[in-house]
């Protein structure tokens, strides 16, 4: 199993290290790149001491770096989590991450859903995709019947929500105007104004977790 096709879940968060990216609740969570790298080596390890020496020759290579310059990158990433206790210290030695992580696999195919048109396949991202027909959204599809910020497709770990953002010709699933937010499942038909889609998403992702130091996994 390579790095690039490993997820790491714990709590809210989401952390993908293809894309350099860590999601709270699916909203982007800012961290610098030696932060970033912190993170991923202490998650990857979870449960595991990690010693200095370890993490500075993983992190900064063959750079030369003090102690409190990776203190400063576990406080940051800390800080970026909201939790002190999720980095444990261990006294002159290193540190440990204690939340219980969930490691995700998806060799086919990063995008859990997307949306079918015609043959074209629009692969949807963790949180807010907004769909319409302005060239910078996250779904763009060129069509008359479609405004140019038409509807929104928010995608998290339990559920996929369809909204209408007010557009002038509606949404629809399964033929029914859409009044409020709803959430689809795999084969829905859509429909944004006229240009009708249909949605699809695979089986969640199978997860395997590490449980913290004297705690079986759930």
């Amino acid at each position: 199993m390579s790095p690039e096709s490993t997820l790491y879940e714990f709590g809210l968060f989401r952390l993908d290290p293809a894309e350099r990216r860590l999601l709270r609740a699916g909203r982007p969570v800012p961290l610098t790149p030696k932060a970033f790298d912190t993170l991923h080596a202490l998650v990857a390890r979870s449960g595991r001491a990690i010693s200095k020496d370890e993490l500075v020759a993983g992190i900064w290579h063959d750079v030369s770096v003090q102690d409190a310059t990776l203190a400063q990158n576990i406080f940051s990433v800390r800080k970026a989590l909201g939790d002190a206790a999720a980095i444990e210290t261990v006294p002159k030695f290193g540190y440990r991450f204690m939340l219980p992580v969930r490691t995700l696999t998806d060799a086919a195919d990063r995008s859990s859903c997307w949306l079918k048109w015609g043959a074209r396949r629009i692969p949807l991202v963790e949180g807010d995709n907004i769909i319409g027909r302005d060239p910078e959204v996250e779904v763009a599809l060129e069509a008359t019947t479609v405004s140019r910020r038409h509807a929104r497709i928010t995608v998290s770990r339990t559920a996929t929500v369809l909204q209408d953002l007010g557009s002038k010709n509606g949404t629809f699933v399964g033929g029914e105007r859409l009044e409020a937010p709803s959430r689809i499942a795999d084969g829905d038909r859509i429909a944004f104004g006229s240009l009708a889609v249909t949605f699809h998403e695979r089986p969640r992702l199978v997860t395997t977790e590490t449980a913290p130091p004297g705690k079986p996994p759930r």
